[in-house]
């Protein structure tokens, strides 16, 4: 594995865990039974889900491929199967779009949820989408592109902006974004110069 697989796995195991701990942890609290006199300082122990993966699961949905990418919000959970976005609530599946992508070879590279916008952001090769969860719609955003014949590999987002990775991390931007569409990239960064992402 190349180093920014590594840490692209390490984000969706901890993504995985607390997707864990927000879906099954309170249910299986809820169903057992605790007496007064038991030490409250467990939630700082790491937990056991040995149990929990004997058990059937509280919902359990056949999946097309293992080709997956997933990101959350408080009340959804987004999914890539394949080249299908697939919406769910804790409850059940609500939405399933199938992305029809430009590109021979195109598929979804990454999904984030945008607190500030009430939108997913969806990655493919060469395309930025959001995706409004309440509406089921999915809107691309023409004015982000790649760069130097680059494909996308990742992106993420805090408050009102995003960093967008080109490549495999060949550069990497920073965009302000906005419900409005009117986004503006802020700065580009070469990976040459990356001994100044922090003040990004």
């Amino acid at each position: 594995l190349i180093p920014n697989e590594i840490e692209e796995l390490n984000q969706k195991l901890s993504l995985t865990r607390h997707l864990l701990d927000y879906f099954i942890q309170p249910k299986l609290n809820n169903q057992n039974s605790f007496s007064d006199d038991e030490d409250d300082d467990d939630d700082d122990e790491p937990k056991d889900y040995t149990e929990i993966f004997k058990q059937k699961p509280i919902n359990e949905y056949a999946l097309l491929t293992d080709n997956l990418a997933m990101a959350c919000s408080n009340s959804h959970i987004l999914l890539r199967d394949g080249a299908r976005l697939l919406l769910y609530n804790e409850k059940e599946k609500i939405h399933q779009l199938e992305i029809k992508v430009q590109h021979p070879g195109d598929f979804i590279r990454d999904i984030c949820w945008c607190e500030t916008l009430g939108y997913y952001l969806v990655l493919t090769q060469y395309l930025l989408f959001i995706y409004d969860p309440d509406k089921y719609s999915l809107t691309i955003i023409d004015k982000v592109k790649p760069i130097d014949g680059l494909k996308f590999s990742s992106l993420t987002c805090s408050d009102n902006i995003m960093f967008l990775v080109n490549g495999n991390g060949q550069c990497i931007e920073r965009w302000s974004i906005a419900k409005s569409f009117n986004w503006k990239l802020i700065k580009r960064i070469r990976k040459k110069y990356f001994h100044s992402i922090f003040i990004l």
